[in-house]
């Protein structure tokens, strides 16, 4: 990866060519949509890669009623030497969500009660039957991590 082509809009070939993954109604809190996958180490110099590992995965909404809430919760291990971020874009490419709390300290971050250690997470987003989405999972540091997505709608 080159410097500078680590977000969705430097990357958007990658993200358009990631799969498609419906999210219905059988993916509930108890019950969520689960991906599991590895990310590779990542190192950032301020804002720019050193070494970088961004994934990206596509859901679709594909519920029977028209509109719904949608959660994504990000979870590692920890405790543990790893930051990352969620973010949320519209198929369009507009960011319409993110977490970013800097993952490294123990507790829950006071400026963003969704994140703490271990985990980020985008909460009870509106949205509507069909619509399509992108999630950038971003690491600023890690050795390397196996990281899961936890997907549901309410």
């Amino acid at each position: 990866m080159e410097p500078g082509e680590d977000s969705y809009s430097k990357q958007k070939q990658r993200a358009v060519k990631a799969p498609v993954l419906p999210v219905t109604e059988k993916a509930t809190p108890k019950k969520p949509l689960v991906i599991e996958y590895e990310h590779g180490p990542s190192l950032y110099a301020l804002t720019e890669p050193v070494v970088e590992d961004t994934r990206f995965f596509n859901i679709q909404i594909a519920t029977s009623s028209k509109e719904a809430e949608l959660t994504i919760r990000q979870e590692w291990e920890w405790p543990s030497a790893h930051d990352f971020d969620l973010l949320l874009f519209t198929s369009s490419g507009q960011l319409v969500a993110e977490s970013s709390n800097v993952g490294l300290f123990p507790g829950a971050d006071p400026w963003n009660p969704d994140a703490g250690p271990g985990y980020e997470s985008i909460k009870y987003l509106r949205v509507e039957r069909c619509d399509g989405y992108t999630i950038e999972s971003k690491p600023f540091f890690t050795p390397g991590a196996n990281v899961r997505l936890l997907i549901w709608l309410d």
